[in-house]
């Protein structure tokens, strides 16, 4: 898959306008790249050309593109000042955003939940509680995740970009690529994102011991497998992708036998009577699977906003995660179509038997 594709299927949607602008860089590094084909061509015409001399054959095409194709002057360190501007822009941004999201609201929210937990505990009041304390250390310990996720998504495109400027630049004789490197670490040293992934590695592991203190007796010695199920709930597994698409196909597939039934033996719940008093009984049946499917829906949105549903509805710790209820949907929807064509098939009198 395509860098940018990855880079842009992988942001999280109410943070978009705080990851690394990369259409900005490369189209920053276009002039460069054209003058890197650019001389590469010139050097296979010049090759062509010096093949062709030897063997006796000069093809006049080579010819004049051997002669034409003196390189002119290009300004390298303009194409790198600019990207290098662009680059301590970008950096910028996302440390302040990392700042404002870590250091004034994650961070302080930690000694919050414990100071809450103790207060309830020491009025008796914990049972009442848990499963709300339990949902906000898995929320928080979600949104760690997702801004470490944030944090190296970013840095890798920071890399990439790097990596294209090495590449064009590579056509000049001097290593700009390595002045430009030391400049960007010049840069980035002070900002609080250089360690960032580790900081937030550590935080990580101070949620799971606190996770781990106050719900040990409930997960015993699987805290850290709980919590990292939680982060990844939302997201389909490969296995989860075929068996919703298979159940999706066999529901596409039935609504296809039933049209085909309906359209051959002429089923029509406006002119038969039988048919117009049985299919209000399936009513139910379906307002339960739009149901389940609406609310999957729902859930994916949420999730894939990285927006808390659990704790703005105020859940308790029992809720099923959109693959479950996506799980659920299908099945029921299955199971509805396939009633719907065995009632079809005897009122229609076929014998597939």
């Amino acid at each position: 898959m395509p860098f940018r594709k990855r880079f842009i299927d992988s942001q999280i949607k109410v943070w978009e306008d705080f990851y690394w602008n990369y259409d900005a860089c490369v189209q920053i590094l276009a002039p460069l790249k054209n003058e890197y084909h650019s001389r590469i061509r010139n050097q296979l015409n010049k090759e062509n050309f010096v093949n062709s001399l030897n063997q006796g054959q000069v093809d006049a095409s080579a010819l004049l593109s051997a002669c034409f194709s003196s390189p002119h002057s290009f300004d390298i360190q303009g194409v790198k000042k600019q990207l290098l501007e662009q680059i301590k822009l970008e950096l910028w941004k996302i440390d302040k955003f990392y700042s404002l999201c870590f250091i004034n609201r994650i961070n302080p929210k930690l000694n919050e939940i414990k100071n809450q937990i103790e207060f309830a505990k020491s009025h008796n009041e914990l049972d009442i509680y848990s499963d709300t304390f339990e949902v906000a250390i898995k929320e928080l310990y979600k949104e760690v995740s997702l801004l470490k996720d944030y944090i190296k998504l970013n840095l890798e495109c920071k890399a990439k970009i790097i990596a294209k400027f090495s590449k064009y630049s590579s056509i000049f004789h001097q290593d700009y690529h390595l002045s430009l490197i030391k400049e960007v670490e010049e840069i980035i040293r002070p900002l609080k994102i250089n360690d960032g992934v580790d900081t937030l590695q550590k935080f990580s592991d101070e949620l799971q011991e606190t996770f781990q203190y106050y719900f040990a007796p409930k997960y015993k010695d699987k805290c850290g497998i709980a919590l990292k199920q939680y982060v990844k709930a939302h997201q389909f597994s490969n296995s989860h992708t075929f068996y919703l698409g298979l159940f999706i196909g066999l529901i596409l597939f039935q609504l296809f036998c039933i049209g085909l039934i309906c359209y051959n033996y002429n089923l029509d719940i406006d002119k038969d009577a039988e048919l117009s008093s049985v299919f209000p009984m399936f009513r139910a049946f379906y307002v339960i699977c739009l149901y389940w499917w609406v609310i999957g829906f729902n859930v994916y949105v949420w999730e894939k906003a990285a927006i808390s549903y659990k704790i703005l509805l105020q859940l308790s710790n029992h809720y099923s995660e959109v693959v479950a209820i996506c799980k659920r949907a299908a099945c029921f929807t299955f199971i509805l179509f396939t009633t719907i064509i065995m009632y079809m098939l005897d009122r229609a009198n076929i014998n597939i038997f």
